[in-house]
Parts: structure tokens; sequence; C-alpha cells
């Protein structure tokens, strides 16, 4: 179970600890912080935390392309870590809320020979370059 964010969204991520704390996965997310602000945030809580802080500004960058393509390479770096401890990844957004547990489904589907899984949200392809 991981997620990704910085101050801006972390109602968000806080809402998203939330509903995976009540699936019953505690031990078992993380959430990228890439500042300062979040990560003593997520530390204040007690909720695990990477601490990718300085590799991103900090204030929303949504707007600048070469950013957002940075935090995607963050995001696919850190994947790729914890894929090398040898453990399965779950990723979302911070805006998502867990209200059933997916493992059941996913689990089927590995025993089915899936090895990855993917979704979007990209509503309009020319728009969400």
């Amino acid at each position: 179970w991981l997620a990704f964010g910085n101050s801006g969204v972390t109602e968000m991520l806080l809402n998203w600890a939330h509903h995976v704390i009540q699936r019953g996965y505690s031990r078992q997310m993380v959430i990228a912080a890439f500042d300062e602000t979040l990560l003593l945030s997520l530390h204040e809580r007690r909720l695990p935390a990477y601490n990718y802080t300085g590799a991103l500004p900090i204030t929303h960058f949504r707007h600048a392309p070469h950013l957002f393509h940075r935090m995607g390479y963050l995001k696919a770096d850190c994947i790729r870590l914890v894929l090398e401890t040898g453990r399965d990844v779950l990723v979302s957004d911070s805006d998502v809320v867990w209200v059933g547990d997916p493992l059941p489904l996913l689990t089927e589907l590995m025993q089915e020979g899936a090895t990855v899984g993917a979704s979007t949200d990209c509503l309009d392809l020319d728009s969400d370059r």
C-alpha cells in the first residue's frame, strides 16, 4: 500500500491512510512525502513515510510538465525500490478511498497469471498531456 504527495494533499493522504488502516493494513502501508511539511505531519501522527523531500518544489506544479514528469519518475523509482525488496506494491493516488479490501480480487488475478495491473483517471487524452 503506497501513496505519494506533498503538503498540498495532506488531508487526502490522511484520509487514504485512515481507510487503509480500517482495512487492516497499517503495517503494510507507506506514504512517500515530497516535502518536509508533509513528512513532519506524517511523523507526528506516527504514519510510515519515505523521505522524498527536496526532490520537487513545494508549490503546486501540475502546470509545469517537466516537474510533473519528474514526479512520475520519482514514483516509478520508489516503486522499483520497493519491488527490489521482494515485496508486492499496491499504488494508489492520494484521493483514493478504500471502502473494501482489494486483495482478494488481486490475489485471484495473480493466481490466473497477472503480474501487473493498471488503471488511469485520464479522462481526455489531449487535455491531460
